[in-house]
This record gives structure tokens, C-alpha cells and sequence, in this order.
């Protein structure tokens, strides 16, 4: 009866310590996505911001462009998949987390990934509108 008890109690403890390690490892891949995602929402605002100043300030030595608009195009365009990506992957991961707070929390700000990453999508695509009628007028 003992032996029986004291496995039983074993078994939810492993059962608990599993359960538990799972729901950590969900919050540590949380806070992963948001460091990425900080950090690619950064690089990727700098493209952006890179590609509105194209022809103005981002001249090199020897007068040349020190990236090409392609270029620029390209990593913006990098950027805001990867910001895509990451949102998908916080959605994934939000309903896991071992709070309900932790899920409220995540959905919100997942929400407002949406807005930003939306927002700059806007801006990207009329700076390249603007830049293909500028740069096209003048050929």
C-alpha cells in the first residue's frame, strides 16, 4: 500500500515537473519572438526609412549609392516577412502560455504587431510607388 501511494505520488510529480517544463519552454519562446521581433521591426524601419531618403543622403564616397534600390527594396522586403512570420509564430504560441493573463497579454500585443507591421507595409508600398514615378520620370 506504501510502495503503491509513494508511486503515485511520484508519478504526478514527473507528470507536473513535464506539464511545467512545457509551459516554461513556451514562455521562453515568447520572449524569444519579441526580441526578434524588436529586432527585425528595427532593421526593417531603417529600410524603409533608407528607401524614402533613396537619391538624397545615402551617398558614398564616390557619389555613389551606397545600396541600390533593389537592394533596399529586397531587405525591406525581408523584413516585413520576417515581421509576418513572427506575428503567425506569437499566435501559435499565445493560446499555450500557462496564464490566462500571460494569453490576454500576448494577444494584445500581437494585435498591435498587426497594427505596426500593417502600417509600415502602407508606408513601404508608397514609398515604392513614389520612388518607380520619380525615378521612372526621369529616364
Amino acid at each position: 500500500m506504501f510502495i503503491s501511494l509513494l508511486i503515485t505520488k511520484l508519478c504526478s510529480f514527473i507528470i507536473y515537473e513535464i506539464c511545467s517544463y512545457d509551459m516554461d519552454e513556451v514562455v521562453v519562446e515568447v520572449e524569444k519572438t519579441k526580441r526578434e521581433w524588436e529586432e527585425a521591426y528595427e532593421k526593417t524601419i531603417g529600410h524603409i526609412i533608407s528607401i524614402q531618403q533613396y537619391g538624397k543622403s545615402r551617398r558614398g564616397d564616390g557619389g555613389e549609392e551606397k545600396f541600390s534600390l533593389q537592394r533596399l527594396n529586397g531587405l525591406a522586403q525581408d523584413g516585413l516577412s520576417l515581421l509576418n512570420s513572427l506575428q503567425f509564430n506569437l499566435d501559435l504560441l499565445a493560446p499555450q502560455l500557462p496564464s490566462d493573463d500571460q494569453v490576454q497579454s500576448t494577444q494584445s500585443l500581437l494585435e498591435t504587431w498587426k497594427n505596426q507591421y500593417h502600417r509600415y507595409l502602407e508606408i513601404w508600398f508608397t514609398v515604392c510607388l513614389w520612388n518607380l514615378q520619380h525615378f521612372t520620370s526621369r529616364i
